[in-house]
Order: C-alpha cells, then structure tokens, then sequence
C-alpha cells in the first residue's frame, strides 16, 4: 500500500505534464500576400509549364510545400507566402531595419497551388 499511492501519484503527474500536443508551427516565418512583388508572381505564371522542378506530389499548404523546396533550394528558405494562388519560398528578403524581421521577398522558389513543379524566380 506504500508503493501504491506514489506509483498512482507519479503516473498521474506523467499523464498531466504531457499534456495536449501542439500544433507544430512553421520552421520560417509566413508573411502576408503583399510581401511578394507583383514581379514575382509576373514571374511565375509566365513561366514555360516545363520550367522548374517537378515534385513527385502536388503541393495543397503552404507549410506542406516547404520540406519539398527545401530539398530543391540550394540556400535555406527565410519566409514563405501565398499570393495569388501560389506558394512563395524566399531565399533572399528585404528586412525592416528595426526589427530584423523579413518584409518583403527579393528571390526564392514558387509552386502553384495543388501543382508540382518548383519555379525558381527573382525580383533582382
């Protein structure tokens, strides 16, 4: 009976601390649509649909794109945005000059939503 009640107490303790799982968040930050330069998605659309990279499945989320440019991008992806029905990977951002954070994307990867093929793009 000594036992019983620090074994109830601790697996009680085990259960509570892991709690609810949560949400896994982005490994880069998400900025609004109006990051992407309206060069950008120019870029994109206007692209030869055999330009690029092609995935071996479509790519439906934001974040459930980012692994697969990550394999395809050979520097690592600093924000990512949707605009316009694409899926924005930049590789190189403009940043606020307080804050450090990105507030706009110079260069980096697009996929068309529920597409295949990685587009390479650059507002330089």
């Amino acid at each position: 009976m000594r036992l019983t009640l620090p074994l109830v107490l601790l697996t009680g303790l085990a259960v509570v601390s892991q709690g609810a799982p949560e949400k896994p968040r982005p490994a880069v930050p998400v900025l609004k649509a109006d990051a992407v330069y309206s060069s950008a998605v120019e870029q994109v659309t206007s692209a030869p649909p055999d330009l690029g990279h092609e995935l071996p499945t479509p790519v439906s989320s934001l974040e459930g794109g980012l692994r697969s440019v990550q394999k395809v991008s050979t520097r690592p992806i600093l924000a990512m945005s949707e605009s316009k029905g694409w899926f924005f990977y930049a590789t190189s951002v403009a940043t606020d000059a307080k804050t450090g954070k990105p507030t706009s994307f110079i260069s980096g990867y697009a996929v068309k939503r529920d597409g295949r093929r990685v587009i390479r793009w650059s507002v330089w």
